[in-house]
């Protein structure tokens, strides 16, 4: 507001052409900043907040040399009262970030314990943080994940504080369904794929879930809805060396399991192709995707036992393509992929 202000106030001073033009380019400038920054998040970058900064005082330099009023009329003057009631204000605001700082000082401790393996120092860390900031909802979040006598209301907490971020819903289904409150747990599952449409893993949770309860038509919807997603931006992500979304393998598999049990409609050739595509992806995790995986988990991310997991969807690849070829007397081709299996 301050840049913006300033900026305009020395377009309407300026005494020249050119200062008038110096301080409309960089109250654009900075205007086109903040529209950005409602889209993406660029505040951390060092060269756009010195950008921002250095188009700010050079927009306002523009109207210096101008004579402007030395003496506050008395009807602008603030009285004691108003004066101290901004002190208070200030002073409130100044107490909250302070220990919203702290908190997150203590969330940044319990990464670091967890990437150390040490849980103890990790929960007591993250107890602090909501000790300090009650409102803290990443912190809420990582807590439910070790605290399992009071985990459902902590997500339910972050989720209400934040409600547009999926990650908390899809953890509140998890916990659903662990409880066995396969309702809740859809509830849950539904939210996070609306709030955030391109949510792979709330959309595959989803998928089971339906399956478990005896609903294949909807499941396949639900992976559907995932191959589609590998066809847009989500996918298109993934050309990135580094990035591979193994999702996108989990529901091809689904798929072709659907096309061969005649659920889907699709024929024997879709359900080939998509365990063809499954298997493409699995190459491509191995190929390029386990060093990232690493990567993330020496910061504390990436996904537990995901290497297990993508080994026996591998397997399982293999031995339904052996069930398809076997079904077209291809044996030859059936016995090449049951010895590929390795589990």
């Amino acid at each position: 507001v301050a840049a913006i202000v300033g900026c305009a106030r020395a377009f309407k001073h300026a005494r020249s052409p050119a200062s008038q033009l110096m301080s409309a380019g960089a109250l654009c400038a900075i205007l086109v900043i903040i529209f950005h920054s409602l889209l993406d998040y660029d505040w951390y970058i060092g060269a756009v907040s010195t950008y921002f900064f250095f188009a700010r005082a050079l927009g306002i330099a523009a109207g210096f040399g101008n004579e402007f009023p030395t003496e506050i009329p008395a009807a602008g003057r603030l009285n004691k009262a108003y004066a101290a009631g901004i002190g208070v204000l200030l002073f409130l605001f100044a107490g909250y970030l302070f220990t919203l700082g702290w908190a997150q000082r203590e969330y940044r401790a319990a990464q670091e314990a967890y990437i150390a393996g040490d849980i103890i120092q990790q929960e007591k860390h993250l107890r602090q943080a909501v000790l300090w900031a009650p409102n803290y909802g990443r912190a809420l979040w990582k807590l439910a994940a070790i605290a399992p006598r009071d985990n459902i209301a902590l997500v339910q907490k972050a989720a209400k504080l934040e409600p547009t971020y999926s990650a908390y819903w899809l953890t509140l289904g998890q916990l659903y369904q662990r409880q066995g409150n396969p309702q809740a747990a859809l509830d849950a599952y539904r939210n996070a794929v609306q709030q955030n449409p391109q949510h792979l893993d709330a959309w595959v949770a989803l998928a089971e879930l339906q399956l478990s309860q005896g609903r294949p038509q909807e499941a396949v919807s639900a992976y559907r809805e995932i191959v589609a997603l590998e066809q847009g931006p989500v996918g298109q992500y993934q050309a990135i060396d580094y990035q591979v979304k193994t999702e996108f393998a989990q529901a091809h598999y689904a798929l072709g399991v659907a096309a061969q049990q005649g659920i889907s409609g699709a024929d024997i050739e879709n359900a080939e192709q998509n365990f063809q595509d499954a298997l493409a992806l699995l190459d491509r995790y191995e190929a390029v995707g386990r060093e990232f995986e690493a990567q993330r988990r020496a910061v504390g991310g990436g996904t537990v036992g995901l290497e297990a997991q993508l080994e026996l969807l591998r397997a399982k690849c293999y031995y339904r393509l052996s069930r398809l070829y076997r079904e077209q007397d291809k044996i030859t081709q059936a016995e090449e992929k049951l010895s590929l299996i390795h589990i």
